[in-house]
């Protein structure tokens, strides 16, 4: 299915089905998913951003 068929069907932006390929073969992620592989994992694989904190804000000098 093409990236365009995907967008089409799911009503999203193209270039939202182009980044959600792109971090799940980042995180090295195909179909079919492990069965144990949690929603909490599958997003922290997905959105995780290496050399980041989760949650924590960088306040700006001064």
């Amino acid at each position: 299915m093409s990236v365009r068929d995907i967008a089409d069907l799911l009503g999203i932006a193209r270039s939202t089905v182009q980044d959600g390929i792109g971090r799940a073969a980042t995180a090295a992620l195909s179909w079919l998913l492990p069965a144990d592989l949690t929603d909490d994992v599958l997003k922290g694989k997905l959105f995780s951003r290496q050399g980041t904190t989760q949650g924590v804000r960088r306040l700006p000098d001064g």
